[in-house]
């Protein structure tokens, strides 16, 4: 889910850990976000990279420009390195 941080004008990010970090296979390694302005079609960079094991899954984008509509999408990573389907949010304008 993403969702506006106060005055600020920050994009909070929030998810729950994929089914294969702790059961199924185990084998999840990190969480990659990746963000575009939804007028753009490309993707570019990953965002962030942030390692599995944690108890809450939450990133706070502060990079925004305020008016333009964002849309993020998330992958699990597993260790071969393998991406799972993406995980996109709902479109979020600061």
């Amino acid at each position: 889910a993403a969702v506006l941080v106060g005055a600020t004008k920050a994009v909070k990010i929030t998810w729950d850990p994929a089914t294969d970090e702790n059961a199924g296979e185990k084998d999840v390694e990190r969480y990659v976000l990746w963000v575009r302005p939804t007028a753009s079609a490309l993707w570019g960079d990953p965002l962030v990279s942030i390692p599995s094991g944690l108890a809450t899954y939450q990133f706070t984008d502060a990079n925004v420009t305020p008016g333009t509509q964002y849309v993020y999408a998330l992958a699990a990573e597993d260790c071969t390195p393998s991406l799972s389907t993406l995980a996109f949010s709902n479109n979020v304008t600061p």
